[in-house]
C-alpha cells in the first residue's frame, strides 16, 4: 500500500506541476480540536473543530465541523461514518466570487502496524461531498455532488518523556461528473512533535505543506496553490 502511494503521489505532481502555468502561494495557522468520547467496549463518538486562517493568523479560511462515530474491530483496526459541515472562505490571488459552503457524508477504514519502534497509520476515507456552485455575483446556484478518495499514510516515532516525531502524507482524488480539471484534488505533508499530556490529552504542532489545484482554470491555466505553515491539534480521548 505505501508503495502504491508512492507511485501515485509522484505521478500526479509531475502531471500537475509539467501543467501548472499559475500559482497562488499562502501561509496559513490550521487549529484543531478533536474530541473521542467512549460509548462502548468497541464504539466511541468523535467531535472534531478546524478553525483554519490565513495570512498565517490574520484571515479566515475555513471553519470545518465533523461529527461521527467509531467502531474499533481491535488495536489494529477501526471504521468510522461522519458528517463534515465546512464554510469556505475568499483567499487567495485566484478566490472563488463568493464563500464556499459545503456538506459532506464520509466513511473511513484505518489500519495500524507497528515496525520495531515505527508506528504506522493508514486510512481510507471516502466522502460524498455536496458544494455550493456561485454566479458571477457569488450568489449560490446549485449545490453539486462529487466523490473524494483519501489515502494517508502516518509514521510515528516515540521518543522520551511521552513525546514523539511523525510525518504524515496524505493524497485527494476527485471523482463524479460535476469534478472540474481538479481530478488530482490536493496533497498534504505534515512534519510534527506530539507530546501525550496525561492518558486522556495529547498535543501535536508542527509544519504543513499543502498543494491544492482549483477546480477551474484562469486564463487557460491550471492554478495550483501551495499553502505551508503551522498546524496544531488538542486531541482529547474520554
Amino acid at each position: 500500500m505505501k508503495l502504491y502511494l508512492l507511485v501515485i503521489l509522484c505521478v500526479c505532481n509531475v502531471v500537475i506541476f509539467a501543467q501548472s502555468k499559475r500559482y497562488d502561494y499562502n501561509t496559513i495557522a490550521w487549529n484543531q480540536l478533536q474530541t473521542t468520547i467512549a460509548t462502548g467496549k468497541k464504539t466511541s463518538a468523535h467531535i472534531e473543530y478546524n478553525w483554519r486562517r490565513t495570512n498565517f493568523f490574520k484571515n479566515w479560511q475555513q471553519q470545518l465541523i465533523r461529527l461521527g462515530v467509531n467502531y474499533n474491530v481491535d488495536n489494529n483496526l477501526s471504521f468510522h461514518i461522519g458528517y463534515a459541515n465546512a464554510y469556505n472562505y475568499i483567499f487567495g490571488d485566484y478566490p472563488p466570487t463568493g464563500n464556499v459552503k459545503e456538506n459532506r457524508v464520509y466513511e473511513q477504514i484505518i489500519l495500524k502496524s507497528n515496525y520495531k519502534k515505527l508506528n504506522v497509520t493508514q486510512r481510507l476515507r471516502i466522502e460524498q461531498r455536496w458544494v455550493t456552485a456561485l454566479n458571477n455575483i457569488g450568489a449560490i446556484e446549485k449545490w453539486n455532488f462529487t466523490n473524494r478518495f483519501r489515502l494517508m499514510e502516518k509514521l510515528q516515532l516515540p521518543l522520551k518523556n511521552d513525546f514523539a516525531i511523525a510525518v504524515m502524507d496524505e493524497i485527494f482524488i476527485n471523482a463524479g461528473k460535476n469534478v472540474g480539471v481538479n481530478i488530482f484534488d490536493q496533497n498534504r505533508i505534515w512534519i510534527s512533535v506530539i507530546k501525550k499530556i496525561n492518558k486522556h490529552i495529547t498535543l501535536e504542532t508542527g509544519y504543513y505543506n499543502l498543494v491544492q489545484q482549483q477546480a477551474k482554470l484562469v486564463n487557460n491555466a491550471i492554478v495550483v496553490q501551495r499553502n505551508n505553515g503551522l498546524l496544531t491539534a488538542l486531541l482529547i480521548n474520554l
